[in-house]
């Protein structure tokens, strides 16, 4: 429904927790550039229900690996979980991983950031919950070749959590 809405190309979706009639808990993509070489994983876990979607974008000599994740609620699954999405990415130049990792600056920084290189673009706003937030959970972490042009938390309250919004420059092209 969004992507037809909102005029997007491309988009997909992972439902992690399917409710039928009542909810259903999903990632989601939706891009106005071609995606391509979509996966979808299950992160690793005691219990059902997490999961990162990864995909690329832009040309095949220059794309960005695009990861987008939902962690689970323990440090000891979501160090788990991270390694994971850390295997995921380490091969690519361009690196953006995003979502609602559920853990607080401290503990990212610590158990992802340091391992993989990757900045964290989001501003320091918080994010959670919606209605009065009061914690910071949900990122957009970037490689170092990536250029944040822009980097809000928008006050939309259609979900627990409140979206984070990043305008990048697309990296440039290197001759090595």
């Amino acid at each position: 429904y969004l992507g037809k809405q909102g005029g997007f190309l491309c988009w997909e979706t992972q439902i992690n927790r399917n409710f039928k009639l009542y909810a259903k808990y999903s990632n989601g993509i939706l891009s106005k550039q071609p995606l391509s070489h979509y996966r979808d994983h299950k992160l690793p876990g005691k219990f059902k229900g997490r999961g990162v979607m990864v995909c690329s974008m832009g040309p095949a000599d220059n794309p960005i690996l695009i990861a987008v994740a939902h962690l689970a609620l323990t440090e000891k699954a979501q160090k788990t979980q991270l390694a994971y999405i850390a295997e995921l990415v380490k091969q690519s130049k361009h690196v953006i991983v995003m979502g609602d990792l559920n853990l607080e600056p401290e503990k990212l920084n610590k158990l992802f950031l340091e391992q993989t290189g990757l900045i964290s673009n989001a501003p320091s706003d918080f994010t959670y919950p919606s209605w009065k937030p009061s914690r910071k959970l949900d990122y957009v972490l970037t490689s170092p070749s990536i250029r944040v042009l822009k980097a809000e938390v928008l006050t939309l309250g259609f979900s627990d959590h409140l979206p984070v919004s990043v305008e990048i420059e697309w990296p440039a092209q290197s001759n090595s």
